[in-house]
């Protein structure tokens, strides 16, 4: 926030300190509550000539999640240019679910789901809250997790067995081993988000970028909290830019 700022830089002036920071740009997705993305892609500006180490190499996935979220991210002029590399052989795999309607995406996440060993963790992303609201019709029903602003889920045909659902801003810092990514679709509450923010937010940040810059990014923190396989789940005719931007949409 512009306080803190002000404040590491009054410390720094009177105690001559250096400052180390840890950051992310391409993880900044918390614009709608005052972070300021500028601070990372303006750091000289505000800090003066500094040193940059860059940290490329990821541990958490490989394969296809990797090649089209770094590509993704790559293609805003908003964002400092990254090419990650995998620190490991994982597989990992990208999958676009071009679904009819929403029974369908709900019979395919179900079937997706069968095919899971138990051991391994399943996650459901919404980009709001709402959007577990879509699967009602296909079987799943939720309740809310005492403690955690998550749903448990479960599904008639996969009895027995819960997955978690949450916003992708709820799961940042979390993985499972296959992540569902719903509604990647245009229109209204779609992803990207294209209501109008409140006019405060742009006014209060810098002009290091816009809400649809957050956007991409938040897109970006979906498709890699998975270890293994994420779905990518959207309808024909309606898929999202995002969603057409990936290579593996056919």
């Amino acid at each position: 926030s512009p306080m803190l700022v002000g404040l590491l830089r009054a410390l720094r002036d009177r105690t001559g300190f250096k400052l180390f920071c840890v950051g992310d740009d391409w993880q900044s997705i918390y614009r709608f509550n005052g972070s300021d993305v500028g601070y990372i892609l303006d750091f000289e500006r505000w800090w003066g000539p500094s040193e940059i180490c860059r940290i490329e190499t990821t541990y958490r996935f490989s394969g296809s999640i990797l090649t089209e979220s770094n590509a993704f991210m790559n293609r805003s002029p908003h964002q400092i240019h990254k090419d990650l590399r995998p620190g490991m052989d994982r597989g990992s795999r990208l999958e676009v679910a071009d679904c009819d309607n929403r029974i369908e995406w709900g019979r395919r996440i179900s079937e997706a789901i069968s095919l899971i060993p138990r051991n391994e963790s399943v996650l459901i992303l919404g980009r709001f809250r709402h959007d577990i609201v879509s699967l009602e019709s296909a079987g799943f029903r939720w309740k809310p997790c005492l403690g955690s602003q998550s749903y448990i889920v479960t599904d008639r045909r996969n009895p027995g067995r819960e997955i978690e659902f949450m916003t992708i801003h709820g799961s940042k810092g979390i993985q499972a081993d296959h992540v569902f990514v719903l509604n990647n679709i245009r229109g209204p509450y779609g992803f990207p988000d294209k209501r109008p923010e409140p006019p405060m937010v742009g006014l209060l940040l810098s002009d290091a970028g816009t809400k649809m810059d957050e956007e991409r990014r938040l897109f970006y923190v979906a498709m890699t909290r998975a270890k293994k396989v994420v779905h990518i789940m959207t309808l024909r005719g309606l898929e999202s830019e995002f969603v057409r931007e990936l290579n593996a949409f056919v």
